[in-house]
Formats: structure tokens, C-alpha cells, sequence
């Protein structure tokens, strides 16, 4: 589902969240997301942080553009996790095991649909459970914090919130050989097989980056 309408289906203070503008709350995870995505389609400035707030505020996870999210869970919490085992009504209608196992058929029946050219999962602690969704063979280590799979186009990445995830590491990841080839072997197929509106914005943020860096480095003559 679209983030933006599955989050108007959630109240806040009695009135559906919206995610389109700013509001109180961290958004630091998707802050994190958003930068990915951008440096995944190849736009330079993907570190600038205002870029990665519009990006969060207008594509993330939208209908029509260039990224999913999802979560590995039917509920991410584990505090909800805990009151799910807590609530008798509810664990006799259904329970965590089949709820469970219904997540998982969704999102492996996602993955063989839209076939995604790159993976991204967070979240160290849940590296078994992220292998088995994905059958991946074997995690290969790129660092001591990030994890390839053997096809390349999973990896798997510290937690995006709680301090876990830095502008060190991040770069990182950007920046290693591994990533790199990834995002050029789907750089075609992903401007080929998008939604025109979305192609034509990806191709016209690339248009106004190469712009801003060919002026960056045009000598000044004033003096």
C-alpha cells in the first residue's frame, strides 16, 4: 500500500496522520531511506538533507515511484509483539504463528511480482530471518556492519534509527564497489521500466544536479 494512504487510515490526536508535510515526530529512519534512494538513482547531492525531507514528503513509499517499504514483522513493535500474547480474544481467532506466516507468503508473493533490482534490509539482530525470507544462500560481509547476499542485489544494514546508522557509514555503503555496480546495472532497467512521471522526475533532478556541479566548478572571474 501507498505510505501516505496507509498512514491517513491512522489517527494521531483523532486526526489521520499526514505524512506529505511536516508534523512532530522523528522521521530519521525515513530520513536514512530517503538518501538511499536518492543515491541509488544516481543524484549527487543524495546527502543534502532538505532533499531527503522533500523526498520523504512527496515519493517515499508512493504509488507510481521508485521505492516499497515494508516491514519483515505484521507488527514491527516489539512491544506490540508482547500484547498481542497478551490479548486471549484475540490470539484465539488467529494466532502470532499464522499471522506470521500470512506476512511472510504477502511479501515473497510481492518480491516475485515487481521483482525489485535492490534489497535493502535493516537491522542486524534479524539477519536468519532476513536470509530466509529472501533464500539467500549466505551473507557476505563487506564490513563488520554491512552484508551482501551472493546475487548482489540484497544487503543488509545496521537499524536506520536509535544512533545506530551514520553519515560515515552510510557513505560508506554508497561508495563500495558493490553498490555501485548494483545501481548501474539497474540504472537502465529502472528508467525503462518506471512510471514516465517518475522517470521524468529522476531524469530532471539529474539534469538540475549535473547543472549545480558544472557551476560549482566554473571558475569565478569577479576578481
Amino acid at each position: 500500500m501507498d505510505l501516505e494512504a496507509a498512514h491517513r487510515k491512522l489517527l494521531e490526536g483523532g486526526i489521520p496522520i499526514d505524512i506529505s508535510r511536516p508534523r512532530k515526530g522523528s522521521i530519521a529512519v525515513w530520513l536514512w531511506m530517503s538518501r538511499l534512494a536518492r543515491a541509488y538513482a544516481g543524484l549527487r547531492d543524495w546527502r543534502d538533507l532538505e532533499q531527503a525531507r522533500r523526498y520523504v514528503f512527496t515519493r517515499l513509499g508512493r504509488t507510481g515511484a521508485e521505492t516499497i517499504l515494508t516491514e519483515l514483522s505484521p507488527l514491527p513493535s516489539a512491544k506490540l509483539k508482547r500484547l498481542w500474547h497478551t490479548q486471549g480474544d484475540l490470539t484465539k481467532q488467529v494466532s502470532w504463528e499464522e499471522l506470521h506466516r500470512e506476512r511472510w507468503a504477502r511479501l515473497r508473493d510481492a518480491l516475485n511480482r515487481y521483482r525489485p533490482n535492490l534489497v535493502v534490509c535493516y537491522g542486524l539482530a534479524r539477519k536468519r530471518e532476513f536470509q530466509e525470507l529472501l533464500e539467500i544462500r549466505e551473507w557476505q560481509p563487506l564490513n563488520s556492519r554491512i552484508w551482501k547476499s551472493d546475487s548482489g542485489r540484497h544487503f543488509l544494514l545496521p537499524f536506520f534509527g536509535n544512533g545506530q546508522m551514520s553519515d560515515r557509514l552510510m557513505t560508506e555503503f554508497v561508495e563500495c564497489d558493490e553498490f555501485r555496480l548494483a545501481e548501474k546495472l539497474a540504472a537502465a532497467r529502472s528508467l525503462e521500466n518506471c512510471p514516465r512521471e517518475a522517470r521524468t522526475r529522476l531524469e530532471s533532478e539529474r539534469a538540475e544536479t549535473e547543472r549545480s556541479d558544472a557551476n560549482a566548478m566554473r571558475p569565478n572571474n569577479s576578481d
